[in-house]
């Protein structure tokens, strides 16, 4: 127990010292009075970056006060539809700089000083910095008010960056707040990340149940399993801050293995320009993240260059060895207030080469069995055999010290004649083998009533195949692999249940996987995957023909890792308001990001309204996501840009925007003099760029465009008093495919000016 405090300790002290002395020196005064509840921290994933900052819950409500931290001036001031939404920076005394985000409106002096800027320039997007004689503050000056501008639910965003601009964790500083709660371990994964091994379900990894002991800080995991090959492990841990706080995550996670250090992560300062390596940092898969919000990988996957990772072992947190044995799993999670949990768990590491089922089996009598080879070569693998039965621990275990071989089958002789099903292993030199199931009763002829479903997947930069026959006389599976530079033959690892899988990465010159054929023993009825899985390397350009008309181009920086990517069509319904000019394509595996930003061009110069087209990714909750496009008509091509796999497609857009619920109608008599426009903004596919797309005035006189694209709520106020008597209220709005709305409103104010 000692040894593993002493190397945490150690730890800690490096990683301190390298964040630099001042980082979290010194205090700040706690910006809202609330009761600190959150919903998101420092470090959280987001799409293609880390949240650099933690969500504070306002209970579901807009207009909490917000208070300066500490003395400084206002820095910058930044509005827009999308990020931080209103967005305010103060520079305090300390060097450090103070975000808040998604708020609801400014105080006094911030508020007139923007509103000045906008009229000016007729814009209500804005990013202003400002000198620091120009608008001063005190600690625990009234700022702002909380909203939820930009994004989500009403709550506010609260970042923190030294001096040098760095992001570090707000709750590293003396805070007072009382968390006594320890991280959780919720899921443990065994990943193989060779490019061959399977485990025993036919999977390439291994899920484990930690168990917490005793209402203490510590978990375990009781199961030891077998691991063949070179493995990671990945963490599902959630963190409770407080009553009402959604799950967070650990501020530090180390892994050791057998007393060494083998990975160790640090959120507590995050540099800007290593967003992007957030993609790698967790499991992002919908899979995980739908059961388990934060899911993270202990170990550096390829292109990964995190500078918050440590490692004293060469392989980057990854496990591999040339010895047999058992190994101890030690796993500490901290959270922001030093609240420490912990895992332990064992795996037994076997260095073998996996055997897969080389032959076909036949039952000759009640007292002989033969095993007939597929090909002579691998007759000497074997030189002795163990047979038991999987479920009837009252047939006694069969060994075979001694077994007939033949340069192409092997015998075993013996009383089999109660021996329905049962499982053999086979051993070379006393080294064991994976087990295989077997069945001496034939449910169909083998052949044409033999039926098998096949699906593959991509994944870990391979192809995993799980193959399910209805006969279980089916003991053996061979796939003929085609790739443009060679064909290859690759067996299956029967896998129990009639099932059987297989994993392979394609060879490094190639560029192509065309086909996958599927044979079995004699009778046995092919059948064939058609793949077309593109293979594209990193660090080269590339490009793929997805379609006629069609092309996605690589730079040499747009991947993490070699990639293998597959297109295939699919059948949805059109939308409403558009036509599918191409597509709609998927292009997999799922959820699969890329580095940077890769160029698909599309030649659409034969659509009807090319200038109206544009690219989208669908979304199942948001449906077609304009991912926009530039159409150059000298070429007839759209050049757009794609961040990722997904379900894609161009649709031409040609149905202008419409509202709805608009609060000032034509004929309306009011009786203030600083009326408020709201309305709902209706528009299925292109949607809003940014302010310019808005022109909305009353009397001619131009009003500042607030609009929220999540709730898709348009408001403005004006300004200046409305005079009693008639008014022109003209509301023009024009989407990114440049179909134009048009509304005009007149209204009476039948009040006196007033405030």
């Amino acid at each position: 127990m000692y040894h593993f405090i002493i190397i945490s300790v150690v730890c800690f002290i490096l990683s301190t010292l390298s964040l630099g002395a001042d980082d979290f020196s010194g205090s700040y005064n706690w910006p809202l009075k609330l009761k600190k509840q959150f919903s998101s921290g420092f470090g959280d994933a987001r799409p293609g970056r880390f949240h650099m900052g933690v969500d504070i819950r306002t209970s579901g409500k807009e207009g909490a006060m917000v208070f300066a931290p500490e003395d400084g001036y206002v820095y910058r001031i930044k509005t827009s539809y999308g990020g931080y939404g209103k967005g305010l920076y103060l520079r305090g005394k300390s060097g450090r700089l103070y975000v808040f985000g998604h708020l609801q409106k400014y105080n006094w002096d911030i508020g007139t000083y923007l509103q000045k800027r906008q009229i000016e320039s007729k814009r209500y997007f804005q990013d202003i910095y400002l000198d620091k004689s120009e608008i001063q503050v005190k600690k625990g000056d009234f700022i702002a008010r909380t909203g939820q501008t930009g994004a989500g639910a009403p709550h506010l965003h609260f970042e923190i960056r030294n001096k040098n601009g760095i992001p570090i964790n707000p709750l590293y500083f003396p805070v007072k707040f009382s968390d006594r709660t320890a991280p959780a371990f919720e899921a443990i994964w065994i990943n193989y990340v060779d490019n061959k091994r399977l485990f025993d379900d036919g999977l390439r990894e291994k899920k484990l149940s930690p168990v917490r002991v005793n209402k203490t800080r510590r978990f375990i995991i009781a199961d030891t399993i077998v691991v063949h090959g070179e493995c990671a492990i990945q963490a599902a841990i959630s963190d409770y801050l407080a009553k009402g706080s959604f799950k967070l995550g650990p501020s530090r996670i180390k892994l050791f293995i057998d007393d060494s250090l083998y990975h160790e992560v640090d959120y507590r300062q995050i540099p800007y320009e290593e967003n992007l390596y957030s993609i790698l940092d967790k499991d992002l898969h919908p899979s995980k993240k739908e059961l388990f919000k934060r899911v993270y990988n202990l170990y550096r996957k390829p292109g990964n260059l995190f500078s918050g990772y440590n490692s004293s072992k060469a392989g980057n947190g990854t496990y591999s060895s040339d010895a047999d044995g058992l190994h101890n799993v030690y796993i500490e999670a901290t959270d922001a207030f030093n609240n420490t949990s912990s895992l332990r768990f064992s795996f037994y590491y076997l260095n073998t080469e996996d055997i897969l089922l080389p032959f076909n089996r036949a039952t000759l009598s009640d007292s002989l069995l033969r095993f007939q080879f597929v090909s002579p070569e691998t007759s000497s693998l074997f030189d002795s055999v163990v047979m038991y039965h999987p479920d009837n621990d009252s047939l006694p275990i069969r060994v075979f010290p001694e077994i007939t071989m033949t340069a192409t089958a092997i015998e075993l002789t013996g009383d089999f004649s109660q021996w329905t099903n049962y499982m053999l292993s086979f051993y070379k030199n006393e080294m064991a083998y994976p087990p295989y199931l077997f069945s001496t009763e034939r449910a169909t002829p083998l052949g044409q009533a033999a039926s098998v479903f096949t699906t593959y997947s991509i994944r870990d930069g391979g192809i995993l195949v799980n193959s399910l026959t209805a006969d279980p006389e089916i003991n053996w599976l061979m796939a003929e692999v085609s790739e443009d530079t060679e064909n290859k033959r690759l067996f299956f690892t029967n896998t129990g249940n009639n099932s059987f899988s297989l994993f392979f990465t394609p060879e490094k010159d190639s560029e192509i996987l065309r086909s996958i054929i599927i044979r079995g023993p004699v009778g046995y009825r092919p059948d064939t995957l058609h793949l077309n899985v593109h293979i594209v390397r990193s660090g080269e350009e590339a490009s793929l023909s997805l379609r006629s008309g069609v092309e996605l181009f690589f730079e040499s920086h747009d991947l993490f890792d070699d990639a293998l990517l597959a297109v295939y069509d699919t059948i949805m319904e059109s939308p409403q308001s558009g036509e599918f000019i191409y597509g709609p394509y998927v292009i997999g595996p799922e959820a699969y990001d890329f580095a940077d930003w890769a160029q698909l061009e599309t030649d659409i110069g034969d659509a009807a309204n090319p200038e109206k087209c544009g690219l989208y990714v669908y979304s199942e909750k948001k449906g077609w996501l304009w991912a926009g496009g530039e159409y150059d008509p000298a070429t007839g091509l759209l050049r757009s840009k794609l961040g990722g796999t997904g379900i894609i497609a161009v649709i031409s857009d040609t149905v202008a925007p419409r509202i709805l619920d608009l609060n000032i109608t034509d004929g309306r008599a009011i009786k203030i003099s600083h009326p408020e426009i709201t309305f709902r903004l209706d528009d299925e596919l292109s949607a809003i760029e940014n302010d310019l797309n808005f022109n909305v005035s009353i009397d001619n006189k131009w009003l500042s465009p607030e609009y929220d694209p999540e709730r898709k709520t348009f408001r403005s106020k004006t300004y200046w008093r409305l005079s009693p008597g008639r008014h022109t209220l003209i509301i023009e709005i024009t989407d990114r495919c440049g179909n134009k709305f048009s509304h005009q409103s007149k209204f009476r104010v039948r009040a006196k000016p007033g405030p």
